[in-house]
């Protein structure tokens, strides 16, 4: 039997597993304004187990992807990774997409002043009986009680170079099949993809439902999110900051009509890409247009 567009953003046919490359899927199930989304062409994923050579080759063979976009930072990025995925012929860019010191001050209005005042306290105490790995510890702890609702903002409206980078790297190599991910492919990755969709004619309502598919896909795997944020000195209720909430997606959507009207005026605007480089996003990314 036949589905339309609707049904597949239900249950699309392109989530699956390769390898220890979870909440993987296309993003053409994407209903956009002209044409469609190009078929096995745009990805995303979690690479949070991620270390291997075979999963890269499964990749590479299987969807006959040509470019690895990282959003992790270097602390998630394996050692020696840019080089597993190069060596295969594979282009690769690594884009940490929250700008340190501006998230600094970015935090500082919108954190409750109490949390300030505890982390502070932690921090200096820790600092005061010279015990630099307790300092260290106490600040990975603060991080992951931080809601992810007042920590990824920070991209949209203070990355800047970040996103140029990042988009600039995807016109130049978008005429081949190419993904993006961080570690669970969820908040960072979601809001690259709302990006790119709004980009190819998107509007929110399809971009929130194609970023709450995340939902099903990781609901198998809270376990192993409890045991990440332990390693990172966070208690289990950081484990929360991997469930799935469109405000974050929605709220973007709000920042863009109300500071620049359109998408295309916040990428020119704001990232700084020319019209030319959308118009090559656009052109090797879609089709029936």
């Amino acid at each position: 039997m036949m589905t339309d567009k609707s049904d597949k953003i239900v249950d699309p046919k392109n989530e699956y597993w390769v390898g220890n490359i979870y909440n993987f899927r296309s993003l053409e199930t994407l209903n956009v304004t002209k044409g469609s989304i190009k078929p096995n062409h745009i990805f995303r994923g979690g690479f949070f187990f991620n270390r291997g050579l075979d999963d890269i080759k499964s990749l590479h063979t299987e969807k006959k992807i040509q470019t690895f976009l990282d959003l992790r930072s270097s602390d998630e990025v394996p050692s020696g990774y840019r080089e597993l995925v190069e060596g295969e012929g594979i282009a690769y860019y690594n884009s940490p997409l929250i700008p340190f010191w501006r998230s600094v001050f970015y935090l500082i209005f919108r954190v409750p002043f109490w949390t300030f005042i505890s982390a502070f306290m932690s921090a200096l105490s820790a600092l005061l009986h010279f015990r630099i790995g307790l300092f260290i510890e106490s600040m990975k702890s603060t991080s992951t009680s931080f809601p992810l609702g007042w920590f990824y903002p920070i991209i949209y409206h203070y990355g800047k170079k970040e996103l140029n980078g990042l988009f600039s790297f995807i016109a130049e190599h978008c005429d081949n099949p190419f993904i993006f991910y961080c570690s669970f492919g969820k908040d960072r990755t979601g809001l690259i993809g709302c990006m790119i969709g709004m980009l190819l004619g998107a509007d929110i309502e399809e971009c929130v439902k194609e970023y709450k598919l995340s939902d099903r896909s990781l609901k198998d795997h809270m376990v192993v999110a409890k045991d990440h944020f332990k390693l990172f000195g966070g208690d289990e209720k950081g484990y929360e900051l991997a469930k799935t909430d469109d405000k974050l997606l929605r709220e973007f959507d709000r920042f863009i009509k109300t500071k620049y009207g359109t998408i295309e005026n916040y990428f020119t605007k704001f990232v700084g890409l020319s019209e030319l480089q959308i118009t090559q996003i656009r052109k090797n990314c879609l089709v029936g247009i």
